[in-house]
């Protein structure tokens, strides 16, 4: 069975994304919730994040931690295009960097952010 996450950018919640928030916070931790039924009650092992910023990375890190204890869960990367990383900020830099290294499989759906803009020319 498998599980795709794909949600909003920081700009796009409907509070402070990040820090010490309290929302912030309950956000994660139902994800994280979410993340567990996945995985409990509907026998969800292939988890696949697009790597975006915001939900899509807490994702892949609450998939990464549950990794630890539930061994049979694997992380998908499913990138967009190669150049998705450009223009993050250190942190989120760092994030999908580590995020990438610890992942079960990295694909790249096109090579070049160019090529969803030419995709109508087809």
């Amino acid at each position: 069975m498998v599980c795709c996450c794909t949600g909003h950018r920081p700009k796009g919640f409907p509070f402070i994304y990040g820090g010490s928030s309290e929302k912030y916070f309950a956000y994660l931790h139902e994800l994280e919730k979410m993340v567990l039924k996945a995985i409990n009650e509907y026998g969800v092992t292939h988890f696949i994040t697009g790597m975006a910023e915001g939900a899509d990375l807490d994702f892949a890190e609450i998939v990464l931690l549950l990794r630890k204890k539930y061994k049979t869960i694997k992380l998908e990367c499913a990138i967009p295009y190669d150049t998705q990383i450009c223009g993050l900020d250190w942190e989120n830099y760092y994030r999908y960097e580590r995020i990438l290294k610890l992942a079960n499989e990295v694909n790249y759906i096109l090579y070049r952010k160019i090529d969803i803009l030419n995709l109508n020319d087809i």
